[in-house]
């Protein structure tokens, strides 16, 4: 009984403020553990729709509606909520700012979207007009083409970003009005290239993953500004070239994740200042080559991670590199 209290007084608040429009012709079912749940009838211009309403969390399910009617939504005091989720919804007519005040959120951290049906969507700036609180935003799945340069100028204070299995292309001011950001993640977006200063602003970034995309060729300038990172996943791509420098800025990356690429080979230069690395992941790649000094300014490193490639004389390089560049290096090659 005592688990189930908060929500109860949730299913109050509903009834007591909304007065006419708390209804919105929505069947109201408190039998779930822990929720509130509305299933409102299709409109004119949707299907049915669900509402799980939890102690801090919201959820609406659009069931791949094309249209997001706001009026046959219930309308709720919900200032206790913090994270609101969107799934297989269109983008709201007006924003998602107006989802936010028909529901009275006063204080909205994270924001999950994945959108419906419809496909090659563009977001443009104004659909996050007001949400300068959010501090994590997922547009993941959500058959995004293209962003507006400006799409983040209303989210100043975001560190959490997620935008994975869409279309979206890179450009160099895309991250421009998010200087706060700690996690990227852009995974299965088809990406082929990355313009240089593309990330040069995030100086707070820790976690930036681009795996399984389709990134060529890798130079010099595509990483800059990135001193605080400490993680990059670049696995899954088509990476067949590391210019010199390319890494030079990366002084505080601890783990890479070059595997299941197409490099055949790697010298020590590609590497410049990352003193930091602890793990590197090389696997599946079709190395045929690594200098003996590859390695040399790895100073804390501790596993490589080379199974699966082409190597010559691979007990020669180990014994050199572990006497004379680190501690304690462990090759493995199962």
């Amino acid at each position: 009984m005592t688990s189930k209290f908060p929500y109860f007084l949730i299913l109050l608040n509903l009834l007591a403020i909304n007065g006419e429009d708390t209804q919105a012709n929505c069947e109201i079912d408190t039998s779930n553990t822990g929720a509130v749940e509305y299933v409102c009838p299709p409109s004119p211009y949707s299907t049915k729709t669900s509402i799980h309403v939890y102690s801090k969390l919201l959820i609406i399910d659009c069931n791949n509606t094309e249209v997001l009617d706001d009026t046959v939504l219930p309308r709720g005091n919900h200032n206790n909520i913090f994270k609101l989720v969107l799934k297989k919804c269109p983008l709201p007519a007006k924003g998602f700012k107006d989802l936010v005040n028909r529901f009275n959120i006063t204080s909205l951290k994270e924001l999950t979207f994945t959108l419906g049906t419809a496909a090659n969507y563009t977001i443009e700036a104004n659909e996050l007009t007001g949400l300068e609180e959010l501090d994590s935003l997922d547009l993941s799945e959500s058959n995004i083409l293209t962003l507006n340069g400006e799409i983040f100028k209303n989210t100043p204070n975001l560190s959490i970003l997620k935008m994975n299995r869409n279309e979206i292309k890179l450009n160099e001011n895309l991250f421009d009005n998010l200087q706060n950001l700690t996690n990227i993640a852009m995974f299965s977006n088809g990406i082929r290239t990355i313009p240089n200063n593309t990330f040069k602003k995030l100086t707070k970034l820790k976690t930036l993953e681009l795996w399984n995309n389709k990134i060529g060729d890798l130079k010099r300038g595509m990483f800059d500004g990135l001193k605080e990172l400490k993680l990059l996943e670049l696995s899954k791509n088509r990476i067949q070239f590391i210019e010199n420098d390319t890494f030079k800025d990366l002084t505080s990356l601890a783990y890479l994740n070059l595997a299941k690429n197409v490099i055949p080979e790697l010298t020590r230069k590609v590497f410049e200042n990352c003193r930091n690395i602890e793990i590197i992941w090389l696997k599946y790649n079709g190395l045929m080559f690594l200098r003996d000094d590859v390695f040399s300014q790895f100073h804390k490193l501790e596993v490589v991670y080379l199974s699966d490639n082409n190597l010559m004389e691979l007990q020669k390089m180990y014994s050199r590199v572990r006497k004379t560049y680190v501690k304690y290096i462990c090759l493995i090659i199962l």
